[in-house]
């Protein structure tokens, strides 16, 4: 007798996570007692099941019930490793949306194309946890990672029957595709979405993957630096290069990259796209000309990075004496940008589990 009647094949760039959900749905339960008929006693939708699968686990979907669901959860993974050369599955990993989980809930959601999502099987695609996708290619509008109407972060993984597939809201049961979203994704962030995505499956003469990746979370570090210091220097370095950072360029949550919203990274990997079409001798000769200080890299500079071109990036800065900054015992009222930064925080906590 076969156990899954209902079997859904897993598509083409589908999330592993994303068809666990499907077949949940199609067979009438959640994706909790799915997964638990899969993996008795296993919690796995406590972790990040997309990129903290234990291989062992994967083994029970190498059978011929499950045709290539294991060979794209373990591509996915390779790609992962790819771009990133931090340990995968424990903590934040460089260009890999984080999802903060918190038990089954998590703070960030998975991010989704309407437009896509109203043609054929609705579906989360793998390239859509890579940070550097904003928006979709096919389409050009931005990607949303929150619900249109009841704002809550996208978690398929709360779905439960009556829904039927992954178009829905888990909060709200609001229909997730076009509706009223057609907001365009800006040009510069599509054209480097398309450069990081062939970076990642071909590679290039000048680089290898992983190294180009590394050279560009450094470049990011230094857009970053210029928002938030309005550092002379290194703005006049930037404009030197093509980029200039206007005062809507400005990001006030301090986030990782990886944590931060889709408007604001899609605004970072508009600005990063001219930076990136430059040879890195280019770079590192402005950084040099204009004497630009290590700190402009701020955490992004870390002992993972091997590459030699993110070395040549690091040792063209200088390196200056700290300040000696003396402290007044006095307590002033806190800056403007600090109160929004804080506003923004208790933002995000209020709309992550605002829907219990």
């Amino acid at each position: 007798m076969n156990p899954w009647p209902l079997y859904q094949p897993i598509q083409d760039g589908e999330l592993f996570s994303s068809w666990l959900v499907r077949n949940a749905l199609a067979h009438g339960c959640s994706p909790l007692a799915f997964s638990g008929a899969l993996w008795p006693g296993v919690r796995i939708w406590a972790t990040d099941v997309d990129s903290g699968m234990k291989p062992s686990l994967l083994e029970r979907l190498t059978s011929d019930d499950f045709p290539n669901v294991a060979v794209a959860a373990r591509r996915f993974l390779t790609d992962l490793n790819c771009v990133s050369n931090a340990e995968i599955g424990h903590g934040n990993a460089r260009w890999i949306l984080s999802l903060g989980y918190r038990n089954r809930r998590h703070r960030c959601g998975l991010q989704y194309c309407p437009s896509c999502f109203e043609e054929g099987i609705p579906y989360f695609r793998c390239h859509w946890r890579f940070a550097w996708h904003t928006g979709c290619l096919r389409h050009g509008n931005c990607l949303l990672s929150r619900c249109l109407q009841c704002h809550t972060p996208i978690q398929p993984q709360l779905l439960k029957p009556p829904a039927i597939d992954c178009s829905v809201c888990h909060a709200c049961g609001g229909y997730l595709g076009f509706g009223l979203h057609n907001r365009v994704c800006l040009t510069g962030a599509l054209q480097l979405q398309s450069v990081a995505d062939h970076e990642m499956n071909f590679g290039s003469a000048a680089f290898a993957a992983g190294e180009w990746f590394e050279y560009a979370y450094l470049l990011l570090g230094i857009l970053r630096y210029a928002m938030r210091s309005q550092s002379g220097p290194t703005l006049r370095m930037l404009s030197s290069l093509g980029v200039e950072i206007e005062p809507h360029h400005q990001i006030y949550s301090g986030l990782p990259l990886e944590l931060l919203e889709v408007s604001e990274r899609m605004q970072l990997m508009a600005l990063l796209a001219p930076l990136v079409a430059y040879p890195p001798v280019v770079v590192v000769q402005a950084i040099t000309e204009y004497k630009l200080p290590i700190s402009v890299f701020g955490t992004h500079v870390s002992k993972t990075f091997i590459g030699t071109v993110a070395r040549s990036l690091i040792s063209a800065t200088t390196v200056r004496a700290h300040k000696q900054y003396t402290f007044s015992k006095s307590r002033l009222p806190a800056d403007r940008s600090v109160v929004e930064r804080e506003w923004l925080r208790l933002q995000r906590k209020i709309f992550a589990y605002g829907h219990l």
